[in-house]
């Protein structure tokens, strides 16, 4: 069978570790040899220093913008060109706090108290280079906006043919070419959570 897994707030409640209990019924699983998937919104960048024991499975990352399978990076869909220029000059214009994502490398400018800071290339994997030279941009999120321009932004976007998920808690906009993972595939992750827990409580009861 094939099992996808989403890792934040599912298999991670730290943004940075996985528990033992976890670990422990992935395993499982691939040593009965499921296929096991892992994904998220963080690029795949972001998301191989949370599942070190689980590296060499069949990543999807940027909301599935991206994927890694038999260690091979592949975007499936880059943010357009002209769309690309627009949300840098809405970067400059505006002062933005933001992380631009590319294939491997970023430019972010990032508030020193911004929980993101945690989770972005804490290995120090990629190179962090400036707006205008990241030339390969799969992801944006935009950060700390007060909700009148957070909305004002979102309408423009939206024009743009982007796929803009608003976190308004938070402040921010996530921010894709075209919204990759299905509401099937959610469903899909929602079942396998549900299947991975029943495996869990099997494992503690041996």
């Amino acid at each position: 069978m094939n099992f996808v897994f989403d890792i934040d707030g599912t298999l991670s409640f730290d943004g940075r570790t996985i528990a033992l209990p976890i670990t422990q019924a992935l395993t499982y699983l691939i040593r009965a040899h499921h296929k096991v998937v892992f994904a998220s919104a963080r690029p795949i960048r972001d998301l191989l220093p949370i599942i070190p024991e689980f590296e060499h499975q069949p990543l999807i990352g940027g909301n599935g913008v991206m994927t890694r399978v038999s260690e091979k990076l592949s975007v499936l869909q880059p943010l357009p060109p002209a769309a690309v220029q627009q949300l840098k000059q809405l970067i400059e214009i505006h002062h933005l706090d933001y992380v631009m994502d590319g294939t491997w490398n970023y430019a972010s400018q990032v508030s020193t108290d911004n929980p993101i800071l945690r989770q972005l290339d804490p290995q120090r994997l990629a190179q962090r280079q400036s707006l205008a030279s990241l030339n390969d941009p799969v992801k944006v999120i935009l950060l700390n906006l007060a909700p009148v321009l957070r909305a004002r932004i979102k309408r423009l976007l939206i024009t743009l043919d982007l796929v803009v998920i608003e976190h308004s808690g938070e402040g921010s906009l996530d921010i894709t070419a075209q919204e990759l993972i299905r509401p099937t595939l959610w469903l899909i992750l929602v079942l396998n959570t549900i299947l991975l827990l029943a495996m869990m409580k099997m494992i503690e009861s041996c």
